[in-house]
């Protein structure tokens, strides 16, 4: 130990006194000491630093004593000493390496804009557009490829292909609707317009695809192939809530069949408690009730959890919306509703094999019921493409009465939702546009 403390002072008189008195094997520390004193003052400085693992200074000695840039921005990344590499190097472009560095750490640590920031300053413009399009920044892959050399912005139809091929693949609304907007903008040829308007048609952006054809001067056909689509979507939606309002309605009554008769339990051991404690003399009615409402509270919290579980399960699945590819619960991409109800059946039959083997009012049935009633509720993203598709089909004639039907069925299970009055159980309140609706056709 107290060879270690001298060799690191540098003086190597010292250590090798330190090493003698110590009574240290000449064959350790000789041979070191010799090689040391062999070296250069600063080099010499870096061998100590490095056996000692004193890396910061390590690195100021490597500079001192003219080492290679590569290796010393290497150690500075090795050892994450960022701050130091741009101490050391005011000056492009071995500056600019170490920022680098710092950027691709941004990009590790999860601040992806600061990465890119840093790379537009040093007009790496190739690496931020990776970056922007892994980010699905498609606004700024744009932006930035206006930067670039004249033979870089001849990838630019490449990337925009690619970029529209992952939001496809995507499946959400939102990305749907990128995808629709860069084809337009930066891909306007006759058949992309047309395949815009079908991105916007598939995301339900029913009124947005009809104003793009109008504004394209698209043929006839492609307007009647919005409102199919549209006339579809709110039959398959209609006849989707339908189902979900009987199967919330059996269920609800399960449900409270099954949290009486847990209840039930719990008050029926908190009575044995009590009647335990007075027969052995022990224990307190504060204890015994706060066993009970520590119960209930589990019962609650993982009840909630067990819900979650639940519907995460095919929950994804579910949407009668999706005319595209997606993802299914699983990670796993499907083609059609036709494979995702195929996904959503198949989970639902083993839920129900599941809740057969539960034993009647126990907290496993409690939360299978609980969530099987949180499945059938409509969430927020399904509530406003129920929203576009209702306006859309008001607006060019309400066809066959179906958005009177649309409308109908979603206040009603928003209605036998918020009746039930079970925790964590409760939908959105009615927007303007949807209750407009409900005043012109009297719902």
């Amino acid at each position: 130990m107290l060879y270690e403390e001298a060799i690191g002072t540098y003086d190597f008189k010292l250590a090798r006194s330190v090493a003698t008195g110590s009574q240290m094997d000449p064959k350790v520390y000789l041979m070191e000491l010799g090689d040391l004193e062999a070296l250069e003052d600063a080099r010499g400085k870096y061998e100590v630093d490095v056996r000692l693992k004193r890396w910061e200074k390590a690195v100021r000695h490597l500079k001192e004593a003219g080492g290679e840039v590569e290796e010393i921005v290497k150690m500075c990344e090795t050892h994450r000493m960022y701050e130091v590499g741009l101490e050391l190097y005011k000056e492009m472009p071995e500056r600019g390496k170490i920022m680098e560095i710092v950027a691709e750490k941004y990009v590790r640590d999860g601040f992806p804009k600061a990465a890119i920031c840093l790379l537009l300053g040093l007009k790496k413009y190739g690496r931020a557009i990776e970056i922007a399009k892994i980010e699905g920044d498609w606004e700024g892959v744009m932006t930035y490829f206006e930067l670039c050399d004249e033979e870089e912005r001849e990838e630019k139809e490449d990337i925009v292909e690619e970029l529209v091929e992952q939001m496809e693949l995507t499946a959400s609304r939102k990305s749907l609707l990128q995808a629709s907007t860069l084809l337009l903008q930066y891909l306007p040829t006759p058949e992309n317009q047309v395949r815009a308007v079908k991105l916007l048609t598939s995301a339900n952006y029913f009124i947005s695809a009809t104003r793009e054809c109008k504004r394209l001067g698209l043929s006839e056909s492609n307007i009647n192939g919005i409102l199919d689509a549209a006339k579809n979507s709110a039959r398959t939606v209609s006849t989707d809530i339908e189902e979900r309002r009987v199967r919330f309605k059996v269920n609800l009554e399960k449900y409270k069949k099954s949290k009486e008769l847990y209840d039930e339990k719990e008050k029926r051991k908190e009575e044995e408690g009590f009647g335990e404690n007075e027969r052995f003399g022990g224990g307190s009615e504060f204890s015994a009730t706060t066993s009970f409402s520590n119960a209930s509270s589990n019962m609650s919290m993982s009840s909630t959890n067990s819900a979650r579980s639940y519907t995460s399960g095919y929950s994804k699945a579910s949407s009668a919306f999706t005319f595209s590819k997606g993802t299914n619960a699983h990670g796993l991409k499907y083609k059609s509703n036709k494979e995702a109800n195929k996904i959503k059946n198949r989970e639902r039959r083993n839920a129900k094999r599941m809740a057969k083997k539960m034993q009647p009012g126990s907290i496993e049935e409690v939360k299978y019921y609980k969530g099987v009633l949180l499945e059938c509720k409509v969430g927020e993203e399904e509530r406003r493409k129920i929203t576009e598709c209702a306006n859309y089909l008001v607006r060019y004639g309400e066809v066959e009465g179906l958005a009177r039907r649309l409308v109908s069925e979603y206040d009603g299970i928003r209605k036998d939702v918020m009746d039930a009055e079970v925790d964590d159980l409760e939908m959105e309140q009615l927007d303007g546009s949807l209750r407009a609706i409900m005043e012109t056709f009297a719902i």
